[in-house]
């Protein structure tokens, strides 16, 4: 029962945390994060990611008990949601945009790397061979 319920917890977060992510990154111009090279595309898949997530945790209350989850859990499974999202944006990103961008990059700092280059090509010239 708990599995199951964490499981139809973290996956409404997991879902809004990819929306929220694609979001912010097409609105901030982080194309290293983002699925898709056209901006539109990732705002829809924000929105309907969402949407989705909403959906589902606003009816929660009547597929569960109030209070069958505590605040603490509740806590632990959006971060673990969350944290999840994060990893999986960065990894299918770094994937699907990898041959998308030159091996040359600009200088800069920060989160604005991710504008022309994915997250495993920032960490790699980062921590990557100094010639």
């Amino acid at each position: 029962m708990f599995l199951k319920l964490s499981l139809a917890y973290s996956i409404p977060v997991f879902l809004a945390g990819i929306g929220v992510l694609q979001g912010c990154a097409a609105y901030n111009g982080l194309s290293g994060l983002l699925f898709s090279p056209k901006k539109i595309f990732s705002y829809a898949l924000a929105v309907i990611m969402i949407g989705l997530a909403l959906a589902s945790l606003f009816d929660w209350n009547w597929r569960y008990a109030t209070g069958i989850i505590q605040g603490a859990q509740q806590a632990e499974f959006s971060f673990l949601g969350i944290l999840l999202a994060l990893v999986f944006t960065a990894i299918l990103a770094s994937l699907i945009n990898r041959s998308r961008f030159h091996t040359t990059y600009k200088d800069a700092e920060g989160y604005d790397v991710l504008r022309d280059r994915t997250f495993f090509q920032a960490i790699k010239q980062r921590f990557g061979r100094r010639s």
